[in-house]
């Protein structure tokens, strides 16, 4: 439970214009997290996958040695203990941020043209960020890390005109620049994982984990098995996980009227994004490219209003887009 708090005002700069400015805060309730882990029953170790030979279940099932190799010893468990899957609960701490927001909106040329200016800045003392990884037994997971201290700051401009009464055209634009802040990964992690291939995840050659891995794991396990390079850390200051520096829409929209008093709408609509990182730094690295992506839709609706007919095609390029 947090105390919350918003205040605005507005003023009337004119009666088509209007001028606001608000703060606000925000706040999310802590959450319960699961992970799953391999533990030795007698030494109550914590196994990678790779600890020790590297043997591992392949992706996506995961799994637990039904016996711990001899190399265990190497990193804090038993040689020959029996492991077993475990789920543990891991809290994720609360959310918190404050806001800060000002813009104009107008009506121009009788009402006809619609432009909207908005400047903002977000500070977040704690924010938690999902994205697709693999837990600690090799399965596929939604992963969250919690990072404080991070700032999105940026403008947003929104244009709607009334070209004749049956042609509209919009355009949308946003810019923001972000900055990730502290975080629990923000250093390199490599792991062994074995043999085992893995959509998800960057093997890497052993020469390169000699400098990427410490001497504990190196030691624990043998120089013949690929090591995982899971990412170079969150770094403080790095762009935002999945936020474009820009990204907007452009659309444009006729309605065709029908002798019977009914219409048809064919719209188009142009989305683009600059690149963004598509995790969260933690489990693998990706970057998806700038894009462009087209969508058409076509809808009848029936003179009296009570029903309408849509289809759409959306993606035409079908450019691939990493979510």
């Amino acid at each position: 439970m947090k105390l919350t708090y918003k205040a605005g005002i507005e003023v009337d700069l004119t009666q088509e214009s209007m001028l606001y400015a608000q703060t606000a805060t925000g706040f999310r309730p802590a959450q319960a997290g699961q992970n799953k882990f391999c533990v030795g029953a007698k030494s109550g170790h914590t196994y990678l996958p790779g600890d020790g030979s590297g043997v591992v279940a392949a992706y996506p099932t995961g799994g637990c040695a039904t016996t711990a190799p001899v190399a265990a010893a190497s990193v804090g468990g038993t040689a020959g203990e029996a492991s077993t899957q475990v789920t543990r609960n891991v809290p994720i701490p609360p959310d918190a941020v404050t806001s800060y927001e000002a813009g104009v909106k107008n009506r121009f040329l009788d009402n006809k043209l619609q432009l909207n200016v908005d400047a903002y800045y977000y500070k977040f003392e704690s924010i938690f960020i999902q994205s697709l990884g693999v837990n600690d037994i090799n399965q596929a997971q939604n992963i969250i890390q919690n990072q404080t201290g991070v700032k999105a700051w940026g403008g947003e401009l929104e244009a709607i005109a009334l070209i004749t009464n049956n042609d509209k055209i919009s355009v949308a634009l946003s810019y923001e620049p972000t900055q990730s802040g502290a975080s629990p990964f923000a250093s390199p992690l490599c792991f062994n994982y074995g043999i085992a291939a893995h959509s998800l995840i960057n093997v890497v050659s052993n020469t390169t984990n000699l400098a990427l891995c410490s001497a504990k794991n190196l030691a624990a396990n043998p120089t013949s098995v690929n090591w995982v390079r899971f990412s170079p850390g969150v770094k403080s200051g790095d762009p935002l996980f999945s936020a474009p520096l820009w990204n907007g829409n452009v659309r444009y929209q006729h309605i065709f009227d029908l002798s019977s008093g009914a219409t048809v709408t064919a719209s188009l609509t142009e989305h683009f994004e600059s690149k963004r990182q598509t995790s969260a730094a933690y489990y693998y690295d990706g970057e998806n490219p700038a894009y462009h992506r087209t969508d058409l839709g076509l809808a009848y609706d029936t003179a009296d209003g009570k029903w309408e007919l849509a289809a759409w095609v959306k993606n035409v390029e079908n450019t691939a887009v990493i979510m």
